[in-house]
């Protein structure tokens, strides 16, 4: 996932080194009906947890910077 934010981000344009993880978040999805067919007419129960992931990263700047530095002082 790291990897095709950083890929994102390249094909957009943004210096990929100054990337920053804003937010991340993973939660849980519906389970869906379904079978795993084998061999000699065996059937399986899915065995898979799905989920909806969201990442979004911005772009460090000298202005974060700065706001960071004095949040600091304080």
């Amino acid at each position: 996932m790291l990897k095709n934010a950083e890929n994102n981000a390249e094909l957009k344009g943004l210096d990929v080194d100054s990337l920053v993880m804003e937010h991340m978040q993973v939660n849980k999805a519906p389970k869906m009906q379904g079978r795993t067919y084998r061999a000699h007419g065996q059937v399986d129960a899915p065995r898979h947890s799905p989920c909806h992931t969201e990442i979004s990263s911005l772009q460090k700047s000298r202005l974060f910077l700065s706001q960071k530095r004095r949040l600091h002082r304080k």
